[in-house]
């Protein structure tokens, strides 16, 4: 007599949690990379560029923009940004803040923001992108994190 027993094992959540291991893994060392670029920075841009770059990789977002507003001159705030390939079309766009979109409620409040696209689409702060709004890249999401630094008063 010839028999065959049969086991099956379900490896659906295994696979996904090496998965998000390895996921966690990469943002680790994508942090690493960044430390690493940054302190071999020469200047305060070169600095900015790779944080919002190296931002851009980790999070495995579109669009990354780093900025510096100094005693709340809001023309000035953006410094960097990085786009995927998928938003290379959007390289050339010029819009500056004014001061009056919802970029200034992260620098005035100093608190981070995350935002879903419903949430942010709602927001009425969101349309006060003055007269560049409809060149502006289009958002999915948005998360703002304030980088404060002191030096005579500078805050980041």
């Amino acid at each position: 007599m010839v028999g065959i027993i049969g086991v099956s094992y379900d490896v659906t959540e295994r696979r996904r949690a090496e998965m998000e291991r390895d996921r966690h893994a990469a943002q680790l060392q994508g942090l690493a990379d960044a430390s690493l670029a940054m302190n071999s920075a020469l200047s305060l841009d070169e600095t900015l560029k790779i944080v919002t770059e190296k931002a851009r990789e980790i999070i495995g977002a579109h669009m990354s923009v780093t900025g510096m507003t100094v005693n709340e001159n809001w023309e000035q705030a953006i410094n960097s940004i990085s786009l995927s390939d998928k938003y290379s079309t959007f390289r050339k766009f010029g819009g500056r803040p004014d001061g009056s979109g919802i970029y200034s409620i992260v620098c005035q409040s100093n608190r981070p923001m995350r935002m879903t696209q419903a949430e942010l689409e709602a927001h009425p702060k969101w349309r006060e992108y003055g007269p560049h709004v409809g060149g502006h890249p289009p958002l999915r999401g948005w998360l703002a994190a304030p980088l404060w630094g002191e030096t005579g008063g500078t805050s980041a």
